[in-house]
């Protein structure tokens, strides 16, 4: 064998080899073309899955927050409704206080019925005096039950005779209306000291002619507090832009 013929034998083995190492490349390559669509179809699924389960998620979600807001409503209609019976046993009451004589064997309910014929005139007879905080050396308090809501009505009519003494008549309020009432005369505080004309009603206010119901007022300073924080917010932004461009 001569030394030209080797180098062709040589040449043919190279151009062999370097077939079967490119057709190993190929296969290999094939093969992970191969894996990397399973792993795509994998992941294709994995995803169409999780938007499946996440859209059945929000669904119920979805559902759970409308059986919770029904249930509040359901809650706060019962609160109501309890909150109207407790109204409706105290409709003929009235709470008096102020300082009184010893009160040591005396008829309270006289004495209640003495100081009601003072403020209407007429004679009321009182069903029933309960003592809610008794002082003989100051204020007294006590829980009236009338007989009738007309009765209650002309009495709370004309309790403003009472000025100058020192006997007060307000409504026998339920909890809930006595907050109400409080925050009310405290607004009515603040508008009188602005130079309006303010009287205070049950759960409302006037103000210069205008009734507002305490609804309404929760509302107007709920929406100013927003405004104030949205002002405030703007401002602060407004100062750190400033701050930036320096």
């Amino acid at each position: 064998m001569n030394g030209k013929h080797a180098e062709e034998i040589l040449k043919e083995m190279k151009e062999v080899l370097r077939e079967i190492k490119a057709s190993k490349s190929t296969a290999v390559l094939e093969e992970l073309k191969k894996e990397l669509v399973e792993i795509k179809e994998f992941n294709k699924n994995l995803r169409k899955e999780y938007l499946k389960k996440e859209r059945q998620w929000e669904k119920e979600k979805m559902e759970l927050k409308k059986v919770i807001v029904g249930l509040e409503e359901k809650v706060s209609e019962l609160l109501e409704r309890d909150d109207q019976r407790e109204r409706n046993e105290r409709k003929n009451n009235i709470i008096v206080s102020g300082e009184f004589e010893d009160l040591t064997g005396k008829n309270i309910d006289k004495l209640m019925e003495y100081t009601l014929q003072k403020v209407t005139g007429e004679n009321i007879p009182v069903f029933n005096t309960k003592v809610i905080q008794k002082n003989n050396d100051g204020e007294s308090k006590f829980l009236v039950k009338l007989r009738s809501y007309e009765q209650k009505q002309k009495i709370m009519k004309n309790k403003h005779k009472l000025t100058g003494w020192e006997v007060y008549i307000n409504d026998d309020l339920i909890k809930k209306d006595r907050v109400i009432q409080a925050k009310l005369r405290e607004y009515a505080k603040i508008e009188k000291a602005k130079g309006n004309l303010v009287k205070i009603g049950f759960r409302k206010i006037k103000i210069n002619e205008k009734w507002k119901n305490f609804e309404e007022i929760l509302k107007t300073n709920k929406e100013k507090k927003e405004n104030e924080k949205d002002e405030s917010q703007g401002h602060r932004r407004s100062l750190e832009r400033k701050r930036g461009e320096m």
